[in-house]
């Protein structure tokens, strides 16, 4: 399995080099659509305790399962280092060289994406998966990330959004009381809620 997360990765990071700058941008730009597509939902009634629900399911997808899953591959096999280790890149804000697996950006940007159809936000929920996906094989094209990263990452968000989603009267009870403390309190009972399956 190594082998073929070796053999993906090469092949796409060795054909990018020339549009090097511009998969760069959008390998670290699209994380912070997340941010501006919640407080957009937020300030809409109606899909405000969707926006809620799906933040935490991020949340719980990158300082929950992504840095615990990273902790136990850290602390039993050590991290392996990115493909770009040594060529002197760095991502737009942070440098964590250290920490390719799994992906935090995939993980984030899954959980974003299934939450937005799962909350019958489908129009942008397409406009994100295409985002996501773009964004998810720019980081392995530009050395960020192994292709392995970036599946588990996706795995990691789709995981955490099942388990708000399984949790939806909770997540509904939470939501709503972090909707009163800000003043954004339910004022309308029509939240989409998710489909049934």
């Amino acid at each position: 399995m190594g082998e073929l997360d070796r053999q993906i990765t090469e092949f796409f990071y060795r054909g990018s080099s020339s549009h090097q700058a511009i998969y760069a941008w959008i390998a670290q730009l699209t994380i912070y659509l997340v941010p501006v597509i919640l407080l957009v939902m937020l300030i809409f009634p109606r899909t405000r305790l969707a926006s809620l629900k799906i933040g935490g399911a991020a949340l719980i997808a990158w300082l929950i399962f992504s840095q615990l899953i990273g902790y136990v591959c850290f602390h039993y096999w050590g991290f392996r280092l990115r493909p770009f280790a040594g060529q002197g890149l760095s991502e737009l804000f942070f440098e964590r060289p250290d920490k390719a697996f799994p992906s935090d950006h995939a993980a984030v940007l899954a959980a974003l994406t299934a939450g937005l159809f799962i909350y019958r936000q489908k129009k942008l929920g397409w406009l994100m998966l295409v985002v996501a996906l773009v964004g998810s094989l720019t980081r392995v094209m530009i050395g960020f990330h192994w292709a392995g990263d970036i599946v588990t990452g996706w795995l990691i968000g789709l995981l955490a959004i099942g388990l708000v989603w399984s949790l939806d009267d909770l997540a509904n009870k939470i939501g709503n009381f972090l909707l009163k403390i800000i003043g954004l309190g339910k004022k309308t009972s029509d939240d989409p809620s998710p489909e049934a399956s």
